[in-house]
């Protein structure tokens, strides 16, 4: 799931696969 890939976090450097 990367749900979180649309979240502003990703853009930090972390996004989760």
């Amino acid at each position: 799931d990367n749900k979180d890939d649309a979240s502003p976090k990703v853009l930090c450097g972390f996004r989760r696969s």
